[in-house]
């Protein structure tokens, strides 16, 4: 896994929390392992749900930067074999429903 699988994009006037560099890493190493998980385990189980902690608002700037990378919760609900059930957990109401706002864009309801 590298760093040029990370999603970069645009501002859409929704908080995106600063972040350091190594944000970059560890979104691209938590989204490579759903994705191994998802499509791994589609066929030996029922209902597969990805649990998140400490969610964030779905996108996150990195600090000194401009650059606005995508993060892992956003990036589960892109996954070719989506899970049954998402649960993102954020302690942040303003973060909550940047999340929300953003992974209804993505996935509806």
């Amino acid at each position: 896994m590298s760093l040029k699988d990370t999603v970069f994009v645009t501002p859409d006037g929704l908080p995106a929390p600063g972040v350091g560099p190594w944000a970059e890493a560890k979104h691209n190493l938590v989204s490579y392992y759903a994705k191994l998980f998802s499509t791994g385990m589609k066929k030996k189980w029922k209902k597969r749900i990805y649990i998140e902690l400490y969610a964030g608002a779905g996108h996150s700037q990195i600090r000194d930067t401009s650059k606005i990378i995508v993060g892992s919760p956003l990036r589960a609900l892109h996954l070719p074999d989506r899970f049954d059930k998402y649960i993102f957990c954020e302690e942040d109401p303003a973060l909550v429903r940047a999340l929300e706002s953003r992974a209804r864009r993505i996935a509806g309801r």
